[in-house]
Parts: structure tokens; sequence; C-alpha cells
């Protein structure tokens, strides 16, 4: 506190501002935001007096935390968002560069999710969806990253992974935590999913890239009778891309009914 005190001081508006805890008589937590106003005259002491006066922030401070939170992180699951997600990935990507090692990201899509909306309502989804976000954590080490991009769409950031089997090895713990039976408003759920995995440096050395070809993966497992983990392949990924293109006209053709029908009589 003393070199506090100092710098007020000897800064030129004779000020300093500070935030501390603070600790009251009844137990409560209060953050404190104090200013120091050090006061100099000559018909004073030689050393001058200093003026501390501490207001009361908790409020301001607690609903600053609370936007925080809102801005990185699924206010339903307490998952990261895409945004904290995208940050941490980036991070990771360039620590993977500079010291050599390996991270892996798993996309994940919940089997047939929104039928549990469809036969148990919007609620009974999100308390799905909750004890979901509950396996996964139970499933990865605490400096994995778990995200929830939107609707049943989880993403999963594997820092520091040792390669193609640690990968598989995380992904195999996640995918059997999910098909254990889970109680929904009295009505016992068995779920399956799809996983598919992309790593880095191997595959990609970008986030967006990465995302993508972790995408392209889990959309091969569902095609492959879903409930499995798939790893990004360059080849299987441009017959993916494919089979995409396809689908995409065949539904604008369907839209703008450019089929017709020919009878062939045999």
């Amino acid at each position: 506190f003393i070199w506090r005190l100092r710098k007020a001081a000897a800064s030129n508006t004779n000020q300093e501002n500070f935030e501390t805890s603070l600790l009251t008589s009844s137990g409560t937590e209060l953050s404190m935001l104090w200013n120091i106003n050090y006061i100099s005259d000559e018909e004073l002491d030689e050393h001058g007096q200093f003026l501390l006066i501490g207001q009361d922030i908790s409020s301001i401070r607690k609903t600053q935390n609370q936007l925080h939170y809102l801005a990185h992180f699924d206010s339903l699951t307490g998952a990261a968002n895409r945004r904290l997600f995208e940050d941490r990935c980036k991070q990771s990507i360039e620590t993977s560069k500079r010291y050599d090692s390996c991270l892996a990201l798993l996309s994940i899509d919940i089997d047939h999710f929104k039928k549990i909306n469809d036969t148990l309502g919007h609620d009974g989804g999100d308390d799905f969806l909750i004890e979901l976000v509950s396996r996964f954590q139970r499933s990865v080490r605490k400096e994995d990253t778990i995200a929830r991009l939107g609707g049943d769409e989880f993403a999963i950031l594997l820092p520091n992974v040792s390669g193609q089997d640690g990968a598989e090895v995380v992904a195999r713990n996640i995918l059997e935590s999910i098909t254990k039976p889970v109680t929904i408003k009295g009505n016992e759920l068995i779920i399956t999913s799809s996983i598919g995995i992309t790593l880095c440096p191997e595959d990609a050395s970008s986030y967006e890239a990465m995302l993508k070809n972790a995408d392209m993966a889990m959309y091969r497992a569902k095609n492959n009778g879903r409930k499995n983990i798939q790893f990004y392949c360059a080849d299987r990924n441009s017959e993916m891309i494919r089979q995409i293109e396809i689908e995409k006209d065949l539904r604008v053709a369907l839209k703008e009914q450019q089929f017709s029908l020919h009878y062939q009589p045999i």
C-alpha cells in the first residue's frame, strides 16, 4: 500500500486509483474503488497529507462480469460460445506452431436431436443439452475447451494431444459417455452422436480450415451409419464435397421446379 502513496505523491495529478476486495463484519465481500489524493501545502507538514476515498462498486463489477460471461459463454450450458472457441483455437494453433505440438478439433453432432424437442418439448431438449455438456466435461481434461456452436452442434478443442491416437481415445470416451441412458422428464433416452476429428498441423494450420475439416469428417460419420468417429481425410473429403454439392443442387432444382416427369412404357 505504501508504494501507492508514493506513486500518488510523485504523479503530476497527485492522484492514484486502485481496486481491492473488502470483507465486511457480516462476511459479505465488496468490490471497492479507492482514490488517493496527495495534498501538499507549505503550511502543512513538510511531507504533505493523503486523502483516501473508497467507493463500493460491487453492483457495477457484478454487471460487468455478467456481460463478460454472456459475451463468451453459452447462457444455457455454460460451454464456450463460438467467439471464445475461435479465440482459443487460434491461440492454441500459434502455440502448436511455436512448440511443434499437436492439437485436435472435434466436431460433434447429436443424432436425431430434433426428436427430443418434438416429443419432450424445448424444455426437455434444454435439460438434455445441459446434461450433455456435463458429460463432456467429465470426459476431457481441464485444459480442453468445450463449445456450443449452435443448437445441438458442439466442438471440442484438445491442445497438446498425442496425435491421432490421443484424439481417438478422448473421442471414444465422449462417444461412450453420450450413449449412456439419460432420464429427461421421466423418460429414459439413449442418444448417439457422430464425431469428426481433424489434427493440426497435419491436416490444416488455421481455425477456419480446421473447423471445416472437422465438420466434413463429422458428416462422413453420419453417412456411415452414425454413432461412430471419423478422421479428416483429404481424398474422402473431395467425395463428401461432391455429395453435398449434389444435394444442394437438388434442393434448388426442386424449389425452382426444374424437374420434369417422363413415362417410358415397358
